[in-house]
């Protein structure tokens, strides 16, 4: 819904339903007065989030969102030891600080502690204590208000899927999350549902998202950052539960009552805790830092498998409250501009101050590096910018008229169809990025053959992806094996066995043989209308084959279909692929299979290139997918225009994007392939 990549403020008016946070039974408890050597050295060996003063304690089910119907995410809470009669909301130590000095300065004498308490006089100590800040790496250690950096990772999952991971600053606000289990695992275990999982929101996405009261009235609208992928800002359109986390430093009763403390002085409360602070007049919505959506993971899955010696995705990091204030001022001063934000600023600058640049720039090449900060900017400008929902509206009927003219009225069995280079969205930037760039990327460039258009649904196969493996049909005659699609591709390769026939009797690949309409019929398979391209069956092949009338060189065989359902109230044509060409324009119709002289030059051109493809290898990769990119442009009757500039350095981001996903998907080799070559990425 953006019609601009700059950041100029998009707001929209939401009903917001008030439903205001159970509060939280208090525990008062004193501090224990240890301060032993030995406790001390205990501390900076385990490094555990401990802290004397605080107990654990189950609160009622927290609900996270402002939905009703939503299930309660219940969790173990370490809340703070907190009194109305102890201090009036005065904020004790906080035992960051202490292990932060710990750190900085090392452990000191009794004696020496004396002696600098004596130098110090009481104004000294207040100013000291103002410049007390911190930023340091704590190793593996995951508490309630760690501040995780993320890794980019070497096996490209960062270019072609959750790239707002990449780069990214998270504040760890749960290391308690009530997790429900599989069926197996609750029979195993005795429970539903186990406790450890690590609930989180991005710090630096931020948005231009505005959100207004609705009637408006004197209170200024919520500005809403990306917080995660989870319940996230994406559910605001589909009408799905979107949970919303507000930081502050608010530290009243009143407050204390709807928030949860992450590290001391810095707290976060729902939305619709907000919300009643500032109807109440305790708060001013500038008092708070929105978010929309989380991540999470599951117990055991952020320690054990992502900072494991084996992936190493994360730094852990302790930082004291300013410094986090700072970092999300300053990326909320850079939002004032025009200028797309990322965020990845905030995390060069920690990074660096862990002393931890050097090893990330070391463990990837800066060609990969450039790939994931490209798809980075690429997601940012679809996810981040908020454009006119009105302008969204007019452009879907825009596109419809402009692709009602010049498409058929129907799809047709054996046409060819092929993914459109840029969305085709009228009157908006965003139409020079092509749509299968951040998301499914397998379709980018893609070359699709109809197979079955019926009430229910439109059914194809990607023709120009080749797989890492083969099959042999007969003694001496194996064939590459193709990607046809996501539906059954895994299961076809599961039920595909060497040493045992007819698994279950039936034909679990697709086979497909070209031959001229010119020429005389050789007789073999189905024709998919006058395409001149024929549907056969395993035993048809071997026969064909066998009896001279075709070569096994001329027949494709593809693992796994596309499928495109049908409803009504599926977009505007009711779903299918009329959807994709006539309202989304994200494919283009290139082969009516009506067997014309122009549509059969173009099918034979793209079947001759096919036959070419090999199986995928790391040393075969690069020729293969300059050859897929081929067949694609077979159908342009000249040189297809790149564009130059933005345009060409995203079309290029896309087919970097498409090898990265063939790489993971196909390959399964994305560690050793070396494919930075094919990214000539300015």
């Amino acid at each position: 819904c953006c019609s601009s990549t700059g950041m100029s403020t998009y707001r929209t008016e939401i009903p917001l339903v008030m439903k205001v946070c159970p509060g939280f039974g208090r525990l008062v408890c004193r501090p224990l007065r240890l301060a032993t050597l030995l406790y001390i050295l205990c501390i900076l060996q385990v490094g555990h989030a401990f802290s004397p003063s605080s107990l654990r304690v189950r609160p009622e089910p927290f609900i996270c969102n402002t939905n009703s119907g939503t299930k309660p995410c219940s969790r173990v809470i370490n809340l703070r030891s907190t009194s109305d009669d102890a201090g009036g909301g005065k904020e004790e130590e906080d035992w960051r600080a202490f292990r932060a000095r710990l750190v900085q300065t090392g452990i000191k004498t009794p004696d020496q502690i004396a002696t600098d308490r004596a130098d110090e006089d009481e104004e000294e100590v207040k100013e000291k204590k103002k410049k007390n800040r911190w930023t340091f790496s704590t190793d593996k250690n995951v508490e309630r208000g760690t501040i995780l950096l993320s890794i980019p990772t070497l096996d490209l999952c960062q270019g072609i899927a959750q790239n707002y991971f990449h780069r990214c600053v998270v504040l760890v606000t749960d290391t308690d999350v009530r997790w429900e289990v599989d069926e197996d695992s609750a029979a195993v275990q005795g429970e539903e549902s186990e406790v450890g999982g690590v609930r989180g929101i991005l710090l630096n996405r931020p948005t231009n998202l505005v959100v207004e009261e609705e009637g408006g009235g004197n209170v200024d609208g919520w500005n809403i950052w990306y917080g995660g992928d989870i319940s996230g800002l994406q559910t605001l359109q589909t009408g799905q539960p979107t949970e919303f986390v507000c930081l502050h430093t608010l530290n009243t009763k009143a407050s204390r009552d709807v928030s949860i403390e992450v590290i001391a002085g810095l707290s976060y409360t729902t939305l619709d805790g907000a919300r009643k602070l500032v109807t109440d007049g305790d708060a001013k919505t500038t008092d708070f830092y929105s978010f929309g959506g989380y991540c999470a993971w599951r117990p055991g899955q952020l320690q054990l498998l992502e900072m494991g010696e084996d992936r190493d995705e994360w730094y852990s990091v302790s930082m004291d409250k300013e410094s986090i204030l700072n970092e999300l001022d300053r990326l909320k001063q850079q939002g004032e501009g025009d200028e797309l934000i990322t965020g990845v600023e905030m995390w060069d600058r920690l990074v660096e101050t862990i002393g931890k640049g050097e090893s990330v720039a070391k463990r990837l090449s800066a060609t990969r590096l450039k790939f994931y900060d490209g798809m980075l900017n690429a997601w940012a400008e679809e996810n981040l910018v908020y454009g006119s929902m009105e302008d969204l509206g007019g452009d879907a009927i825009a596109t419809l008229l402009r692709y009602t003219k010049e498409a058929p009225k129907d799809i047709q069995l054996g046409m060819i169809v092929r993914a459109a280079i840029r969305s085709a969205v009228a009157d908006s930037e965003k139409e020079d990025t092509p749509p299968f760039m951040l998301a499914d990327q397998e379709l980018h460039r893609g070359t699709v053959l109809i197979l079955e258009e019926s009430d229910a649904s439109t059914i194809g196969v990607i023709l120009n992806l080749p797989m890492g493996g083969e099959v042999e049909i007969m003694d001496g005659v194996s064939l590459p094996l193709r990607y046809g699609g996501p539906i059954g591709a895994e299961d076809t390769l599961d039920a595909y066995d060497e040493d045992e026939k007819d698994v279950d009797e039936s034909d679990p690949f697709t086979w497909l043989h070209y031959r001229d309409p010119s020429l005389p019929q050789a007789n073999v398979g189905t024709p998919l209308g006058k395409s001149g391209i024929y549907s056969l069956t395993d035993e048809e092949v071997i026969t064909a084959i066998q009896e001279g009338k075709v070569k096994g060189s001329e027949i494709i065989v593809l693992a796994g279909l596309c499928v495109w359902e049908k409803d009504d109230e599926l977009g505007l044509q009711g779903g299918g692929m009329m959807e994709q060409v006539r309202s989304l324009g994200v494919f283009e119709i290139e082969c009516n299979s009506d067997g014309s002289a122009a549509d059969t030059k173009r099918i034979s051109k793209m079947w001759s290139l096919l036959e070419k493809q090999q199986v995928l290898t790391s040393e075969s990769m690069g020729g293969n997918i300059d050859i897929a990119l081929s067949i694609w442009e077979a159908f342009d009757e000249e040189s297809p225009e790149t564009g130059s500039g933005a345009k060409a350095d995203k079309a290029v981001l896309a087919d970097a994007a498409l090898q990265a996903w063939v790489s993971v998907n196909l390959l399964g080799e994305p560690l050793s392939t070396d494919i930075e070559a094919t990214w000539p990425i300015s």
